[in-house]
């Protein structure tokens, strides 16, 4: 019977741990959010301005600027982190990073004014709503009024509101939910984070790129040697994906993918050796527990030091 029991355990535990090390390296944090978000918005371009003004990896708005503390009321910048313009704002990927982080800090508080994050856990209109959908709905629409309806009326009215380019605040909710909330977070994280889906399709089909600067466009920039064209790369991890075809958050999960799997075959084989033993009578239970536990232990510490 102890066997047959781990005859079983060799055919169907390898694949449930794979699986296991599937989920565990799915993007969930809000570096992630924030990458499948500038995906979507300006495909990964912080130069970006699209003709209603938005601007930037994740097309803020005035009023957004003015809620995250880099515009006043009357439109003026304020210097936060140094930004004095808007060619200073579309120069500082970090400083827009800091600026969305701060405007969805202050959109989490609106939420719970209202009492809308009670609907997390709930489906509106087929849609599983969660905190980060939350957010993203409300980045898309903010709150809402009458005239210009926004998470608000869709959450307790049902009503699906669009943006300017006829983006639906249902597949901004659907889109971006299971993230986690709004933590400081570098510019660096959201470039290494896992983006979800495949290609983008920005918000920003009618865009206007502004000029970039002077130390982008200098003769030390990357050539083609096939045509001979200039490419610009704005930092390191984009002249990696440039040169390499993959981008670092792709070779990453790769390399992390390839660890975990390894690391877990390697408790596998504690398991079933341990088991095996315990079967055939050469070592007791608590010898066969203390060896898996060992297992398990080194086998968390070396996953979460590669996270």
């Amino acid at each position: 019977m102890a066997r047959s029991i781990s005859n079983w355990i060799r055919r169907h535990a390898l694949l449930s741990l794979l699986l296991v090390a599937t989920a565990v390296w799915a993007g969930t944090t809000y570096a992630d959010y924030l990458r499948s978000l500038a995906q979507r918005e300006s495909s990964m371009n912080q130069y970006a301005v699209n003709k209603y003004g938005y601007s930037g990896l994740y097309q803020m708005g005035s009023s957004a600027l003015q809620d995250a503390g880099y515009k006043t009321a009357s439109g003026a910048w304020t210097g936060k982190d140094g930004i004095n313009s808007q060619a200073d704002f579309l120069a500082n990927a970090q400083a827009q990073t800091n600026a969305v982080t701060a405007y969805h800090t202050k959109a989490w508080q609106t939420i719970q004014y209202y009492g809308l994050d009670k609907y997390v856990g709930q489906t509106v209109n087929g849609v599983e709503v969660t905190a980060s959908g939350l957010l993203a709905g409300y980045h898309l629409l903010g709150i809402g009024n009458a005239q210009n309806p926004g998470l608000k009326a869709f959450l307790q009215g049902g009503v699906i509101g669009t943006d300017a380019n006829n983006t639906s605040i249902a597949s901004y909710i659907a889109k971006f939910g299971g993230y986690g909330l709004p933590t400081p977070t570098t510019y660096a994280e959201v470039l290494s984070a896992k983006p979800s889906g495949g290609a983008s399709t920005a918000t920003t089909s009618s865009t206007a790129t502004t000029p970039l600067p002077a130390s982008l466009t200098s003769p030390s920039v990357l050539a083609s040697p096939s045509t001979g064209a200039v490419s610009v790369y704005a930092n390191p991890l984009d002249g990696f994906a440039g040169g390499s075809g993959s981008t670092m958050s792709d070779t990453r999960s790769m390399l992390t993918l390839v660890a975990a799997t390894a690391f877990l075959t390697w408790l596998a084989y504690v398991v079933f050796g341990s088991w095996t033993a315990f079967a055939e009578g050469r070592v007791e239970l608590h010898q066969m527990s203390g060896d898996i536990v060992r297992g398990m232990v080194v086998t968390m510490l070396l996953i979460l030091i590669l996270w």
